[in-house]
């Protein structure tokens, strides 16, 4: 029966309930027998997937020598550009061999080609849950029970795709409204916000929880001593701050004004007069304005949807 001990783990983690039921499955398989498999944490920038891992962490233990039952030391690794030789030759052999600790490779899908091909022996399941590999002149024997494996990334499409095939997948949600209202009341414990304001604020986040941390700092700064958040208060921040209606970006309202400009605009034009490259274009802001119900893209090109019209018209009557 899996207890309900490691959900106190989570306690601070706003939603995310599937994700903390698998994590909570896999601490309790670990409370067993000392082993987490593999584990991949998926999500859009912002959302809290490094956040997560770290949380999940807390319940990993030492299990031998004067440190048992002490968390497991967490090494986090910044996989971008991150070459074979240099992850085994001077994070490996030189600091964590013969060690119990958890590493966490952030920004997974940068890690070069042959390191994610050498994770593939490494991380291969089998009953022993451990594997043997050969660098240089040294055999290297993984344990499982000793290391745990996690990775995080917010483009899992790059991933080595039989690396991803090892590791068990963490998807995490976008966090819903009143999610976002629960981070940042979390954050400023005593302060009271006027009705409808947190329903206001949520609106400008884009569904990202690191926003909503950020923009609770804000809130801390401008009220100083103060404990409530009053309507007018959060006016005159969006005005300070330059936020405008759906969080969206001076470029984003840019992209916009030239769609309106012309019906059906291609790609390489609003590249052209952002200055831009397509594929920028296309990631950063393409993509961000098709989630909001702004911008639609046929054959013909791209345009704005009703909804995008409206924003513009909103915006400018209401300078």
């Amino acid at each position: 029966m899996i207890t309900t001990t490691h959900i106190d783990i989570f306690a601070d983690v706003v939603g995310q309930d599937k994700a903390k039921s698998k994590l909570s499955f896999f601490l309790h398989g670990h409370r067993n027998n000392g082993v987490v498999p593999a584990l991949i944490f998926s999500a859009a920038k912002g959302v809290g997937k490094t956040y997560l891992a770290k949380e999940f962490r807390k319940g990993l233990l030492q299990r031998n020598g004067d440190d048992a039952g002490q968390r497991k030391p967490l090494y986090p690794i910044n996989c971008t550009g991150l070459k074979r030789k240099a992850f085994f030759e001077f994070i490996i052999k030189n600091r964590l061999w013969e060690k119990e600790v958890t590493i966490l490779m952030d920004e997974a899908h940068g890690m070069g080609n042959c390191l994610a091909e050498s994770l593939l022996t490494i991380l291969q399941p089998n009953a022993e849950n451990r594997n043997e590999f050969t660098y240089d002149d040294y055999i290297l024997d993984f344990d499982m029970s000793r290391i745990t494996w996690m990775f995080a990334t917010s483009e899992i499409h790059k991933l080595n795709k039989p690396l991803l095939d090892r590791l068990e997948r963490i998807d995490l949600e976008e966090y819903q409204p009143h999610h976002l209202a629960e981070i940042i009341q979390r954050n400023l414990k005593t302060v009271s916000f006027d009705n409808g304001v947190l329903d206001d604020v949520v609106t400008v986040l884009r569904g990202n929880a690191r926003s909503a941390q950020k923009m609770a700092g804000h809130f801390k700064s401008y009220l100083g001593n103060l404990t409530t958040f009053f309507m007018e208060d959060w006016q005159e921040v969006k005005k300070a701050l330059g936020i405008n209606p759906l969080g969206l970006t001076p470029l984003e309202i840019r992209v916009l004004e030239i769609l309106k400009e012309h019906k059906e605009t291609s790609l390489t034009r609003v590249a052209a007069v952002t200055g831009m490259s397509p594929e920028a274009v296309r990631q950063d802001i393409e993509m961000s304005l098709q989630k909001l119900d702004l911008l639609q893209i046929t054959t013909a090109g791209r345009s704005l949807t009703v909804k995008g019209h409206n924003y513009l018209d909103n915006l400018v009557s209401a300078k």
